[in-house]
């Protein structure tokens, strides 16, 4: 079996609990997530699904090192990034992103889906041939090639959930890219003044 991309193995999280916190002193720790173990392989997709409050966010914090673990391992590519320090962490960067619940705060209004795509390839020194990338990165997400012309507004809900994913990852060296089944919804035309 192949090398997953992700090992974790009996991973915990324990932030302050501020609801409990005395008027003197720290706040007492609540344990978000209690000895998770799990592998996820290389390109499959993975869905994690609970009540809200019940870790989600803080799991994807923490697999992408936003947050340190209290305890536990987690492997990424082979290579133990539990603990590494912000600088050790720099060049891992470009392959540990999050991509937000909500596309729409994920997508700048101010820029078209062209340069939100670009940006991430251009901090990463990928910015040759842009616009052929960024083609290929719609093309991906079953978004036509004249979306890179539009702005957030200018999309659906599906539209902006695929962009989203786009503006993210296309920096992934040996990503198996999102793919959408379904076909982008019609976006909502602007409205003349």
């Amino acid at each position: 079996m192949a090398e997953p991309l992700f090992s974790v193995r009996g991973l915990k999280v324990a932030l302050p609990d501020m609801t409990r916190k005395p008027l003197i002193g720290r706040a007492p720790l609540a344990e978000i997530l209690k000895g998770l173990d799990f592998d996820l392989p290389k390109g499959s997709v993975t869905g994690i699904v609970g009540e809200s409050g019940s870790g989600k966010s803080t799991l994807g914090r923490a697999l992408v090192r936003l947050i340190e673990p209290s305890a536990g391992a987690i492997s990424f590519e082979g290579r133990d990034i539990s603990h590494l320090s912000e600088a050790e962490l720099r060049p891992l960067r470009r392959d540990l992103q999050m991509i937000f619940q909500d596309p729409m705060s994920s997508l700048n209004p101010r820029h078209t889906i062209f340069n939100i795509i670009a940006a991430p390839l251009r901090q990463n020194g990928l910015g040759d041939e842009l616009k052929e990338r960024v083609a290929e990165a719609l093309q991906r997400v079953g978004l036509p090639q004249n979306f890179a012309s539009r702005y957030r507004h200018e999309l659906s809900g599906a539209s902006a959930s695929a962009s989203a994913s786009r503006g993210r990852w296309p920096c992934r060296r040996n990503s198996s890219w999102p793919m959408r089944s379904s076909r982008a919804s019609t976006c909502r035309r602007r409205r003349k003044s």
